[in-house]
């Protein structure tokens, strides 16, 4: 009896030592492939675009932009149909414009919150420093 007690408690010191090396390569494979993947595209209406009135507003990825005359904005997809849609609400909400991207990310046009119409073109990306 001494011996199968023995026998049975090396089998399963042997199951746990199993158990820890799969979960160890399965965390090592997950961390690996994390790792390996590309980064994450920035959303396509992030670049540098002229407004019909020649003010530049330069759109980030993180979620904001900035225009030198009117200050900062945040902006969110609101839907990635065809074209896709995005909000801007500039200075707190003082200012709210909707607009689509088209023409293959090449152009904006939407109107504000006043109905006025919105146009914009890209701009060439600033060089890297």
């Amino acid at each position: 009896m001494t011996h199968l007690l023995h026998t049975l408690d090396h089998r399963l010191c042997s199951l746990r030592t199993a158990g820890f090396l799969v979960l160890a390569l399965l965390i090592a494979v997950g961390t690996a492939s994390a790792a390996d993947s590309p980064a994450k595209k920035a959303d396509p209406i992030a670049g540098r675009w002229r407004w019909v009135n020649n003010d530049i507003v330069t759109i980030l990825p993180d979620g904001t932009a900035s225009c030198p005359s009117v200050g900062t904005a945040t902006w969110k997809c609101t839907s990635t149909a065809k074209p896709p849609t995005y909000v801007l609400t500039w200075k707190d909400g003082v200012f709210i414009d909707t607009i689509h991207l088209l023409k293959g990310g090449k152009e904006i046009k939407g109107t504000n919150a006043q109905g006025q119409e919105i146009i914009a073109t890209r701009l060439p990306d600033l060089p890297k420093k």
